[in-house]
């Protein structure tokens, strides 16, 4: 993926295919718990996995595409070796560097920020007076609509006017994260729950495409998206803590938007040091 022609789309491609996966992984659990019973959710995983590994060997194009990056990575790192240490400052700089770490900062934080509002929203809901049930409906179906953001991304190729869509996408997410923890109806809760699924499946393939910018081999793309599991991790027990016992929803809210807010500084970075990049490549290919 890091090293489609439009990483943008290939990542966008990507988050839509994994949520509708799991979509349908959900939906047909109680068919499988009917002939597994006790075992319906690993039964529906494993088969998912199996699929996943027979498409990876079984299909051409996928072997091919594995095959290409296993080379390109193994030429790049001899080219490196063979270009001596003039050239090494060029891919390891400090300015690239920080930009790498600036990236993975900013999915964790991203990350951090949502899923702590995210782990809880079935308990703000029901909070509100909406039945359990249709909680979780709601989950579902603002996760599905939610799609148009990397739809969005997709299209736009992640700019909009020659501008990043990276701000305004975490923008949207601490302000959705806001709507969900201050909302005093249902209405403002499913709006934030739209804002924020929107957002972040726009911000997610976002900033993977940047770090197949910043790595075409594909190594940050895998350390961002562990920054993003390790967020997913941190979240519930930070949630939690900031709700408290009398469930605190909109400390826990005001909090998640303002560690969103910040990650905006690291992701200002991040696009500056893909832009130097870009520049110093073509110098140096001029």
């Amino acid at each position: 993926l890091a090293q489609a022609r439009s990483p943008v789309r290939a990542f966008s491609i990507a988050t839509i295919s994994v949520v509708l996966t799991g979509s349908i992984l959900v939906a047909v659990i109680p068919d499988v718990e009917s002939v597994l019973p006790g075992h319906g959710l690993f039964g529906a995983a494993a088969a998912v996995v199996f699929l996943c590994v027979v498409t990876a060997v079984g299909v051409r194009p996928v072997r091919r595409a594995l095959a290409a990056a296993g080379r390109q990575c193994r030429r790049r790192a001899e080219a490196e070796h063979t270009r001596g240490s003039r050239e090494v400052p060029v891919i390891h700089g400090s300015r690239i560097s920080g930009a790498w770490v600036a990236l993975v900062v900013t999915m964790l934080m991203a990350a951090v920020g949502n899923f702590a509002v995210w782990t809880f929203v079935e308990e703000i809901g029901i909070s509100l007076g909406m039945a359990e049930a249709t909680t979780i409906r709601l989950l579902g179906v603002t996760q599905i609509i939610g799609l148009a953001g990397a739809l969005v991304a997709a299209a736009s190729g992640g700019r909009f006017r020659r501008v990043s869509l990276l701000p305004p996408a975490l923008l949207l997410l601490a302000a959705g994260n806001l709507a969900i923890g201050l909302a005093g109806s249902p209405v403002f809760f499913i709006g934030g729950m739209i804002a924020v699924n929107v957002a972040f499946y726009c911000l997610n393939p976002l900033l993977f495409a940047k770090a197949a910018q910043l790595d075409p081999v594909g190594r940050l793309a895998a350390v961002v998206g562990g920054a993003s599991l390790a967020g997913s991790f941190i979240a519930p027990v930070v949630g939690g803590f900031l709700a408290g016992s009398d469930n605190q929803w909109a400390r826990l809210s005001w909090t998640a938007a303002l560690v969103i807010l910040l990650a905006l500084g690291p992701a200002t970075f991040a696009l500056r040091g893909v832009a130097g990049d870009s520049r110093r490549v073509g110098m140096s290919e001029g």
